[in-house]
């Protein structure tokens, strides 16, 4: 909508139930970087805009640095695994059954 002054109003934020997001965590944990492929297919999976598959990737990988530069004085490491535990993690584990999902989500409007 736009108001009289003719500025646009910006769009209401977009929550993800917890079933899109454990697909999305499941699927980072595969790869920190997705594809165009992957990007439409985890879209498909969710029923979230192939753009917004991108941008979320793009936030985890953030917050993981970010994460991983507050350790302790003491120099202890970050609780997050590292890269070579992220893929064996990976690779044994399968998704969820509340994440195989046969019809797309619709995303909840919080204005």
């Amino acid at each position: 909508s736009t108001f009289p002054s003719g500025i646009k109003k910006r769009k209401g934020r977009k929550l993800y139930t917890q079933a899109q997001i454990d697909v999305l965590v499941h699927e980072f944990r595969k790869n920190g970087y997705v594809s165009k492929e992957d990007r439409v297919r985890i879209g498909q999976m969710t029923g979230i805009p192939e753009d917004k598959v991108k941008i979320w990737y793009q936030n985890r990988r953030y917050k993981e640095k970010k994460e991983g530069e507050s350790t302790s004085s003491e120099g202890r490491r970050s609780q997050s695994p590292s890269a070579e535990e992220t893929n064996s993690m990976a690779a044994r584990s399968t998704l969820p059954s509340h994440c195989q999902l046969s019809h797309p989500f619709k995303l909840m409007n919080i204005s």
